[in-house]
């Protein structure tokens, strides 16, 4: 059999300590996506989606184990937080102009 100790579980992190008497697929409910590894003892393993659901899978040997998944920002992911940013901060400054041109406006018209 196995014996599985959850130690970590965050959205970007999900940690297992593992005991099995025989090699074994260990099973992450998630689905696959750019930017999951997964390591076992700390060092870098094949992760395999499996199924139609795409599950992240990995490969165990026997005995005690750590498997650590770790979900890690890729380049076009980066590059999507930048640009959401730079965004967000163009409509910020959009809207201050706005505001200023409808308070010029208002002076303005109280004046005539």
């Amino acid at each position: 059999g196995v014996a599985v100790t959850q130690n970590r579980n965050t959205f970007y992190v999900k940690e297992y300590e593992v005991n099995a008497v025989e090699p074994f697929i260990f099973t992450l409910n998630r689905s696959y996506f750019p930017g999951w590894t997964v390591s076992v003892d700390g060092v870098s393993a094949t992760l395999m989606p499996k199924g139609k659901a795409q599950v992240l899978t990995v490969s165990v040997p026997a005995g005690t184990h750590t498997i650590t998944y770790v979900f890690t920002r890729t380049p076009i992911r980066t590059m999507g937080w930048i640009l959401t940013f730079v965004g967000l901060m163009g409509l910020f400054y959009l809207k201050k102009i706005d505001r200023f041109s409808a308070d010029r406006l208002q002076v303005t018209l109280k004046q005539s």
